[in-house]
């Protein structure tokens, strides 16, 4: 007996369709997940008040809102230092990074800890606080003595010379620009600028400025690069750029991970840090939470956060001080006021200090890393 199936009589043609109705109809599918998803968002943006232009935002008690869309989740910025109180100290553990954010981030700074969270992540922020815990080791009192000694004002004179070469006329954002650099890569990894490039990082700072700006502009401007990368030149270039300055990391990493223990244990630098911890950590359960690949992550972290944002608060503290000949006398005498501070391991007599709040985020660029959540809240509302 002769037994035919469906198949048997069905033509190419046919076959073709079922197959595209099969793929329309799992498109359609997702994509009405996806908006479902987006509306939700949206619903829960709606009700929250806020002005559409930054110039708003005191007025509107340092709230603005960035519209949610299609393409994008939405965003909230804050400014007022109740709202950075209650995120960074009172509600600390149910505020984490987005998705979107550690997705923009994640290009330039890989695993490192901005772009892994410190609650309700997969490992519960084991990574986060392991990265927090022996990156705080460098910022002791003792070694910012070394490091106002040995670092802060030996680049200081050298820019200070560069100013006086220029007749007293300079632009500060450059002047900073330099002066972080040089300081950030000696206390990230122990090594001059020098070393790494005979132009004092001139061949991949432009890199480094161009991938911050990016990683900002996918926020705020293009959220779309998410599905449109594939056609769009800036993403090209972040990868080439972001190779760049990987590729400095490398160089700069290799030797540092063939150094013995007991040359590492003389170093205070982060770098030096990071990489007795991976050792502490090598046969055991925690062996690939700090690999080669992270530590390099982290350095770049250290590297380019560090820089641009020391940079910035320098030039933007100049500009400030050059407004306020006042402060500029307050300011003046603290720091000879330094000369005569004993400085010890709790750092008490320091914490007296009334610009404590500008040294520390000179020091290390963000709150959260320095700082226990809920001093970093209250030391941002008494600042």
């Amino acid at each position: 007996m002769l037994v035919l199936s469906p198949f048997d009589h069905a033509t190419g043609a046919q076959l073709a369709g079922a197959v595209a109705a099969v793929a329309l109809t799992s498109t359609l599918v997702a994509v009405v997940r996806v908006v479902r998803r987006k509306m939700r968002v949206m619903k829960g943006l709606a009700p929250i008040p806020g002005p559409a232009g930054e110039r708003l935002m005191v007025q509107y008690g340092g709230r603005i809102k960035i519209p949610a869309s299609i393409l994008t989740d939405g965003q909230i910025m804050l400014a007022s230092a109740e709202d950075v109180q209650h995120i960074l100290s009172t509600k600390f553990e149910n505020y984490i990074k987005s998705d979107t954010m550690m997705d923009a981030f994640r290009t330039l700074f890989g695993n490192s800890f901005l772009c892994v969270n410190h609650a309700h992540s997969a490992d519960g922020g084991a990574m986060w606080r392991l990265q927090r815990k022996v990156a705080s080791r460098v910022f002791t009192t003792s070694n910012f003595k070394v490091f106002t000694q040995e670092l802060f004002l030996k680049y200081a004179h050298e820019m200070m010379d560069v100013v006086a070469a220029q007749g007293g006329r300079c632009n500060m954002s450059d002047i900073s620009t330099h002066y972080t650099l040089r300081t950030i890569f000696d206390i990230t990894c122990g090594v001059s600028v020098k070393e790494v490039d005979a132009a004092l990082g001139l061949s991949f700072m432009h890199c480094m400025t161009y991938a911050v700006n990016n990683i900002v502009d996918r926020l705020i401007k293009r959220p779309y690069y998410r599905y449109l990368w594939w056609c769009m030149p800036s993403e090209y270039r972040l990868r080439r750029d972001v190779r760049v300055v990987q590729d400095v990391a490398d160089w700069v990493l290799r030797p540092r991970l063939a150094e013995s223990d007991e040359a590492l244990a003389k170093r205070s630098d982060i770098l030096s840090l990071f990489i007795r911890k991976a050792r502490e950590l090598e046969g055991g359960e925690g062996a690939t939470v700090l690999d080669a690949k992270t530590l390099r992550d982290v350095f770049v972290t250290f590297i380019v956060t560090g820089w641009d944002s020391t940079a910035s608060f320098i030039t933007y503290l100049s500009y400030v001080l050059a407004q306020y000949p006042h402060v500029q006398q307050k300011v003046y005498d603290e720091v000879r006021g330094l000369e005569s501070i004993s400085y010890d391991d709790n750092g008490e007599q320091v914490a007296d200090r009334p610009y404590k709040m500008a040294t520390i985020l000179l020091m290390d660029g963000g709150l959260p890393l320095q700082m226990t959540p809920r001093e970093a809240g209250a030391t941002a509302r008494a600042g």
